[in-house]
């Protein structure tokens, strides 16, 4: 969003053209870094998001995020 408020400022084409680049190259990085997956993973990790409730937590790790005045299961 920055660049295209930059670029909005701008008519030098070929500074657009230099933030084009420098954006995708780092995009690039990113890609490159980021872990692969297909589509088992995905079916699996969409199957405990939605069926497993791995998206919640257990009354135990609620309890752990509250001070110790506040847990139920003071230790």
């Amino acid at each position: 969003m920055s660049a295209i408020v930059d670029l909005r400022r701008t008519s030098d084409a070929e500074l657009a053209t230099r933030m084009r680049d420098d954006i995708n190259a780092e995009l690039e990085i990113i890609y490159k870094s980021a872990p692969r997956t297909d589509s088992v993973a995905y079916m699996a990790a969409q199957d405990a998001l939605k069926n497993q409730e791995e998206l919640f937590f257990s009354d135990e790790e609620l309890d752990h995020l509250l001070p110790k005045q506040l847990r139920i299961t003071r230790k």
